[in-house]
């Protein structure tokens, strides 16, 4: 993987692009087609690529703003490009292949993390199946490999396939279809101990749509969720400030 990959946004990304359709979904459970309509509207080019800015709060002991942008491709692999604090820390995470990355460095060029491998890959892994769910859901349509049932009116179950396996995800669904919470197991070590499953879930708190595409607009991010450790858990604040089809280079 290519510490140097980068998407550049372009007006033509979404030629001959695959079109979604409402119907499409008809034969899936009542929530997760509900999700899926709601955030695809009928008859919208749906790309394969997107590029993100953002904006928010990450946790380095308290919290410090930062602005970001982030690619995300159908392909399974992302890269997210950071400044934060003002531009003191610089970097990115990424995901591509099977294969994580995470490396920041101090504005003088001291590196201040390097991490790779297969602990920071399988987490990595997580952090994408959380992201299509918020900011891609055409990532999982059936004809991605996605295989859907309901745990009840209004809980998406979806059984996403990442490299080779396949991770489940719960989906709470609104009545019009929109995301109340996202929840499943990501691999980590939070507090800094082993690495294990632990509980992790993103509470969304506004929501945006860019050309029939409807995502998670805003929200908050973090270990633990809905337990008793999830204030401690929560890492990770952030704003969508625009979305785009983009292309690979």
């Amino acid at each position: 993987m290519s510490s140097g990959l980068v998407y550049t946004p372009t007006t033509d990304a979404t030629a001959g692009a695959t079109r979604f359709h409402a119907r499409s979904v008809s034969g899936l459970p009542p929530a997760a087609a509900a999700f899926l309509r709601h955030a695809i509207r009928d008859d919208t080019a749906v790309p394969d690529r997107i590029h993100l800015r953002m904006h928010g709060h990450i946790k380095l002991g308290g919290l410090v703003a930062f602005t970001a942008e982030q690619s995300i491709d159908v392909a399974r692999r992302f890269r997210w490009q950071a400044s934060i604090a003002g531009g003191l820390i610089r970097g990115h995470d990424s995901y591509d292949d099977g294969r994580g990355e995470t490396r920041f460095h101090l504005a003088g060029g001291l590196p201040l993390i390097n991490g790779s491998g297969p602990h920071v890959a399988r987490s990595a892994a997580g952090r994408l199946l959380g992201e299509y769910c918020a900011w891609m859901p055409w990532a999982l349509l059936p004809t991605a490999g996605t295989h859907w049932h309901d745990a009840a009116a209004d809980h998406a179950i979806g059984h996403v396939p990442v490299d080779g396996t396949f991770m489940r995800v719960d989906i709470g669904i609104e009545p019009a279809g929109s995301v109340r919470d996202i929840t499943y197991l990501r691999w980590g070590h939070p507090g800094r101990g082993p690495y294990r499953w632990v509980a992790f879930g993103m509470r969304p708190e506004a929501e945006r749509t860019f050309d029939g595409l409807t995502i998670v607009s805003a929200g908050r991010v973090g270990w633990w969720y809905g337990t008793s450790r999830w204030r401690r858990g929560e890492f990770f604040r952030f704003t969508i400030d625009d979305l785009r089809p983009c292309s690979w280079e």
